[in-house]
């Protein structure tokens, strides 16, 4: 399985993996770091035994003296490991389980269902790898999904459809019910979300808002 990642096509890191007869990884692979400086820094501050950092995202918002000290864990943990653990994001623990079961999903799909999701030849959206332009690029050693979801309009219509079930949205597009009233009918009909996106991508361009057609 190969992407058409930018200019150059490359092949997916899941599947040289699995390839038996690779003893060794690619050299485009390997990251040669040449700023010693830079090195010296990250092994001087951080140890083995130190923990990720971990931070609070409700005491970036307070004003008091817990605000200023979660800032400069957060400029600790992005200066000396570049990465860590965020708490209290208000995020539920469902939604984060069932995107981590989604994206498990994609990754064990069979090759000939990846491909329907691979980026298209000059753009970096889909499944592949990204900016690859020479063969002598030093590549990340992973695969991964980008996909746009925002503004509607900017969806990829052979995209949407390809994404394992977890992964896709099953709600309905419409008009808010909390606006709807006696007063104050709906104007628009509520439609679940995979018509409404059918609709969306087949329709003929001429030039007319696609959400008028929704109209009662």
């Amino acid at each position: 399985m190969e992407f058409n990642s930018s200019r150059l096509v490359v092949p997916s890191v899941q599947e040289l993996a699995k390839d038996p007869n690779m003893v060794s990884i690619p050299s485009r692979y390997i990251q040669h770091h040449q700023n010693s400086q830079s090195n010296n820094v990250i092994t001087n501050s951080v140890s083995l035994d130190d923990q990720i950092p971990v931070i609070n995202f409700q005491n970036l918002f307070l004003a008091d003296d817990d605000h200023q000290s979660e800032l400069s864990n957060l400029h600790s943990a992005c200066k000396d490991w570049g990465f860590f653990q965020l708490v209290n994001h208000g995020i539920s623990d469902s939604l984060i389980e069932k995107v981590k079961k989604g994206i498990e999903e994609l990754f064990n799909l069979p090759v000939e269902e990846k491909k329907k999701l691979c980026q298209l030849p000059g753009d970096i959206e889909g499944f592949g790898q990204s900016f690859v332009f020479t063969e002598e690029q030093k590549l990340d050693w992973n695969d991964y999904l980008l996909i746009f979801t925002l503004p509607l309009a900017l969806r990829k219509p052979h995209l949407f459809p390809n994404l394992p079930t977890t992964l896709k949205e099953n709600s309905m597009i419409g008009p808010a019910k909390s606006l709807i009233n006696e007063k104050n009918p709906a104007l628009y009909r509520t439609l679940p979300n995979k018509e409404y996106f059918k609709g969306l991508f087949s329709r003929e361009l001429d030039g007319k808002n696609y959400i008028d057609s929704m109209k009662l």
